[in-house]
């Protein structure tokens, strides 16, 4: 997968620093392979951090999950970022349902964004935080 490839982006614009939690629990290991390519096209992909296996929240009758995240430089905003992690989402199969917590090809959420955590996940479950911990040590981010 390739890391810190140049985003084609408005120069006028200062980047942003994201971290995007990525989990799976449909197919996961070529699910997220190809979730961090898709977003290799509009991102430069600055750290991975390493993937593990959770348990299920919620809905607890499911195969357990791989989760991680990934810290991205973009010139897009927020909305426009999260736009296009459900466009990616979509394209991996992802069926939106009424049980939020269900199982899923993939889950992309920005938890980080611009020094700030964003997504109530990053609090409360340990493994988005070691994750996005993960990714902000390893490009030295505080």
């Amino acid at each position: 997968m390739p890391i810190g490839v140049p985003v084609d982006h408005d120069s006028e614009k200062s980047p942003n620093l994201a971290v995007i939690a990525v989990g799976s629990n449909i197919d996961p290991e070529p699910n997220i392979r190809r979730a961090i390519q898709e977003m290799a096209g509009f991102l430069t992909l600055l750290a991975v951090s390493d993937f593990m296996t959770t348990r299920p929240v919620g809905n607890t009758d499911q195969p357990d999950f791989r989760n991680g995240a990934v810290l991205a430089e973009t010139a897009l905003g927020k909305a426009e970022l999260e736009e296009k992690l459900h466009a990616v989402e979509a394209k991996l199969g992802r069926i939106r349902q009424q049980d939020r917590y269900g199982p899923r090809t993939m889950d992309l959420d920005v938890v980080w964004w611009n020094g700030r955590v964003c997504h109530p996940d990053a609090e409360t479950r340990d493994f988005v935080k070691t994750a996005m911990n993960q990714v902000l040590d390893r490009f030295g981010v505080q």
